[in-house]
């Protein structure tokens, strides 16, 4: 019995530090949320310019200018690791969307090839989002989703990838570098004094809605470590196959 303990223990302590080097591996991953809002932004069914409007079969890549908020109050970052959590008012850039695959913009529907520095932040430069995954909206063919609530009309349009802070020369990779987090944001707008099917039938009809603000959450989420989680599995069934052994031989 004693030496089912000591075995036992062992793994035990075995899986502790590895779950513990798990986490400090991960400690200055980019793990949570800051907000920012953009104005001038133009949508259709096939464009989305953040900035400002875009004739489609661009060359090369586009960009809009967003900002996120500062003032006395505005806390518009929170994050895992509390160097990051200090924003002032500042810029960011973030590449338009298209549907068109002559364009340099194209990013389809649903998950595609990584679009390296979707957007970036000005207080940030070495922090890389990449996106891979354009939501399909409640519209079909489209990223954009039409709800009302109390009178508003919203448009709302969802978008996620992975980000690193590559200053180091790391290449953000979901599958070999542990700081690696995944990141989602909701980006959306309201209108007033129309309605959903007004609104829908415009983007389905090919049209342009009317030029707005937009405003977005992106939070960036820690993912588990594939090979580490093995590495802890495999020591849990190490541990119960031992347990089951010696209760297998005291039965007899």
């Amino acid at each position: 019995m004693f030496q089912l303990k000591k075995s036992v223990a062992s793994l035990g302590l075995g899986v502790a530090l590895m779950v513990g080097a798990v986490s400090s591996v991960q400690a200055l991953a980019i793990e949570g949320r800051f907000n920012m809002g953009l104005g001038g932004v133009t949508i259709s069914l096939g464009e989305v310019d953040w900035s400002a409007a875009n004739p489609g079969n661009q060359a090369g890549k586009t960009y809009g200018t967003y900002l996120v908020p500062s003032g006395a109050g505005t806390r518009t970052g929170v994050f895992s690791d509390p160097s990051f959590n200090v924003f002032p008012g500042t810029l960011g850039t973030i590449q338009d969307l298209s549907q068109n695959p002559l364009d340099a913009n194209f990013v389809p529907l649903g998950t595609s090839a990584p679009k390296v520095d979707f957007f970036t932040l000005s207080v940030q430069p070495t922090w890389q989002f990449n996106l891979d995954t354009l939501t399909p909206g409640s519209l079909a063919g489209s990223p954009f989703s039409v709800t009302e609530s109390g009178g508003n009309v919203s448009v709302t349009l969802t978008a996620s990838g992975y980000a690193c802070d590559n200053g180091a020369g790391a290449v953000c990779d979901l599958l070999t570098d542990p700081e690696t987090t995944r990141w989602t944001g909701v980006w959306s707008a309201q209108y007033t004094n129309t309605t959903v099917a007004a609104l829908s039938n415009l983007i389905l009809a090919g049209g342009t809605l009317p030029e707005n603000t937009w405003s977005a959450t992106v939070e960036a989420a820690r993912i588990s470590e594939p090979g580490s989680l093995a590495l802890v599995g495999l020591a849990l069934a190490a541990v119960g196959g031992i347990a089951r052994r010696r209760a297998g031989k005291q039965a007899v």
